[in-house]
């Protein structure tokens, strides 16, 4: 916003730079060193500085289709070809790629970093550089209309290392990268001062805009409306000066037509292919009245100390960019308190309401639980708006905040200046985020079949290739790694286009799925061959779950090496055989969901295991090559034997060749033993739940007599597992 700041004497006055402001270039420089060191102090160590091999970020599947686009905008543009447009992707139709975060201003900026290190370190480089570049733009702010060096600092502090930047950092590049959006403040406060011509303003501030949109056209949307927002409250607080604002005004509407218009098909395109529905749930993308003070688990101080409230917030934790801590609203209220003579005051203070009610959304949530309407219902209507989500909005108040706490570090003056230093250090000290456990960094080296010109030797350029990854999105790192060598039929993009949507092959098939899902032999086979697909890549890491599938339909492995697998199906086509026949239909994944159906054949080959039939039931999946599935299995029988009113079923998976069935028919047990060669179920069930195992067996999971998910064991049966699962 533009900032207003009045002395008592002389209300209403624009708060000009002290004499020797513009000698800060050193002092930047020290401030945003101190910022990156801070970064690369939190987000480094859990990698063990490891940039080309591990993600500074979860490196789930957000980061995967980032590290994807680094590479495609350069790619595209340097071939001659529309970036907004991938025809590799979603093949043989293409993708059109309006609103896909596939960050193309991010992917100009690096080009050099990428084509000399690769996407991965270019990713790295850029989340670490995004904290420290977002406090320094905002540092740049509060310098401005201060000229104060450490009371700056700190503002910076609060914006850059925010709860929003904290959460952020698991993987989402887009929306941690939002130093355009200080930035954009500052190059108005620069005009309005009289320090910046209108030529250069108008200028400096399009390509701001541009490159802010080129990395999240979300943060672009709700950067516009808040900057109206502030405008007005500017108008509205600036009595002495509205004629100045108003001039100021005009030049970010000229600024923004001028982005429109060079941005024009892009913008088209996004009008013509918007989703038909809202991208996320409104009612749980939202910040709970209480997260505002309670810390989530990405927060240094306090962030595991309540997960007994936090759990009932409805937004995600690394989306809830609401908390500021009880410090943060000491600072607010002792803002307030002694600047209340101060216009400007009140305009600060009034732009961090409506962006706290706004970033609330619809409906108040008080502890999780739904209460009254809100303004933010409005927002839910507004076309493009619609999309964006009110647990991100807090990112505009983050930096009014830091704005707030620079200005009344810098007017603290006497024997109590001390107190205003202490709140808003434990303001700053409250927000900082915490090292990730080192965990949940995954690698992301990409394999050796890649960077050999291997995939150069068995793929032929523009051969239609479905690629089964250990994690989804990983797919397209491949595409990348071969310099768009081949095409790909599925991708992990965001939204699936519509001629795609209704079949879950077209988010691809994956280990770590977050809706797991095998299809039967004649769905893969039908899938493949309407797409024209003629090879399969597969993961060395995705190999024990998948073979069975690949297996199914006639495929045969032809390369194998580098960490991947070629398949390729026989002359005369695909030859779906499924005579297991297994059916399972229902939600498995989570506990709450309802298994509706499941038929089996029995391993002793008897009738067939079907159901549910109004009892618990008690499932337990094994799979080959498990050294303690004998022992789980005879301890469940020990256990169905004192249980007769539970039905304990095992089901031998991922064993299409049948190695399970004569072990487990030498056990003698005394309940129903099934057979799913393909692991649909076991598939199902495993979901997001269980640690990662090779393989994953054995697990079991509970239903009650009407079919619902009650709970889940990990590992061997013992004696406490009964009630871990809930008996």
């Amino acid at each position: 916003m533009l900032p207003v700041s009045e002395h008592p004497s002389a209300p209403g006055d624009i708060e000009q730079p002290q004499p020797g402001a513009e000698r800060g270039a050193s002092q930047g420089l020290l401030a945003f060193s101190l910022y990156l060191g801070l970064s690369c102090v939190i987000w480094l160590p859990p990698i063990g500085g490891a940039i080309a091999s591990r993600y500074v970020g979860y490196g789930w599947t957000d980061a995967r289709l980032y590290q994807w686009g680094l590479s495609w905008t350069p790619w595209a543009l340097l071939h001659g070809m529309s970036p907004l447009f991938a025809s590799n992707v979603f093949a043989p139709g293409g993708v059109d790629l309006s609103w896909v975060t596939f960050v193309p201003s991010l992917g100009i900026v690096a080009y050099p970093l990428t084509a000399a290190f690769g996407p991965l370190v270019s990713l790295n480089v850029l989340m670490l550089l995004a904290p420290a570049l977002a406090a320094w733009a905002a540092y740049l702010v509060c310098h401005r209309l201060t000229s104060r060096f450490w009371p700056a600092v700190l503002g910076g502090l609060l914006f850059g290392f925010s709860t929003y930047i904290a959460g952020h950092m698991v993987d989402h590049l887009n929306l941690v990268m939002v130093f355009p959006v200080p930035l954009a403040v500052y190059l108005a406060i620069r005009r309005t001062e009289g320090s910046l011509s209108p030529i250069a303003f108008v200028g400096l501030l399009t390509v701001d805009l541009l490159f802010l949109f080129g990395v999240s056209t979300e943060v672009f949307a709700t950067t516009a409306l808040f900057a109206l927002i502030a405008f007005a409250l500017a108008l509205a607080f600036g009595a002495p000066h509205r004629a100045v604002l108003f001039r100021t005004g005009l030049l970010i509407g000229a600024a923004y037509l001028v982005t429109g218009l060079l941005l024009l098909p892009f913008l088209t395109a996004a009008l013509r292919n918007q989703p038909t529905e809202v991208l996320r749930p409104v009612d749980q993308t939202v910040v709970d009245l209480a997260g505002w003070v309670v810390p989530r688990e990405h927060t240094w101080i306090g962030g595991t100390r309540f997960p007994s409230i936090t759990q009932r917030f409805s937004a995600a934790a690394e989306e809830d960019g609401g908390y500021i801590g009880v410090a943060g609203v000491a600072v607010l209220v002792g803002f307030a308190i002694t600047e209340r003579r101060r216009r400007s005051t009140w305009a600060l203070l009034s732009f961090v309401g409506i962006v706290a009610i706004l970033s609330m959304g619809p409906v108040l949530h008080i502890l999780g639980d739904p209460s009254i309407t809100l303004p933010g219902d409005l927002l839910t209507h507004v076309p493009l708006l619609q999309h964006a989500t009110a647990q991100r909005l807090p990112i505009y108040a983050a930096l009014a905040a830091a704005v707030i706490a620079a200005l009344w570090l810098a007017r603290a003056t006497g024997r109590t200046a001390w107190v205003r230093w202490l709140v808003v250090g434990c303001a700053a000290l409250s927000v900082v985020p915490a090292a990730s456990a080192s965990s949940f960094h995954a690698y992301g080296a990409t394999p050796g079949f890649f960077t050999s010109g291997d995939v150069q030797q068995q793929i032929q350029q523009g051969e239609t290739v479905f690629s089964i990854t250990e994690r989804p999105g990983t797919e397209l790192d491949w595409l990348a790694a071969s310099d768009f060598w081949y095409r790909i039929p599925q991708g992990y993009i965001g939204p699936i286009p519509p001629a795609f949507q209704g079949n879950p092959l077209s988010r691809g098939l994956a280990v770590n799925q977050r809706n797991p899902y095998i299809p039967t032999p004649e769905e893969f086979a039908t899938w493949l061959t309407d797409r024209d697909v003629t090879a399969l890549l597969l993961d060395d890491d995705a190999a024990w779950k998948f073979t069975p599938l690949l297996t199914s339909v006639g495929l045969e492995q032809v390369h194998q090496g580098d960490g991947v697998s070629v398949w390729r199906p026989p002359a005369d086509g695909y030859a779906p055989v499924d005579e297991a026949q297994v059916v399972v239909t229902g939600d498995l994944d989570h506990v709450g969901g309802v298994l509706r159906r499941f038929s089996f054949p029995a391993l002793d080959g008897g009738e067939r295991i079907e159901g549910p039939d109004g009892r618990p039931t008690l499932f337990t999946f094994v799979g080959p090559g498990c050294d303690t599935c004998a022992a789980h299995l005879e301890a469940l029988d020990a256990f169905a034997a004192a249980h007769p009113d539970i039905r304990v079923v095992a089901v031998s998976s991922w064993d299409p060749a049948g190695a399970n069935t004569d072990a487990i028919a030498s056990l003698d047990l005394g309940y129903e033993t099934a057979g799913d060669p393909l692991g649909r179920m076991a598939t199902a069930s495993y979901g997001q739940r269980m640690p990662i195992l090779e393989p994953p067996t054995p697990f079991s999971i509970l239903v009650d007599g009407q079919g619902q998910v009650v709970g889940s064991v990990a590992g061997t049966w013992n004696a406490d597992s009964p009630a871990t699962i809930g008996l």
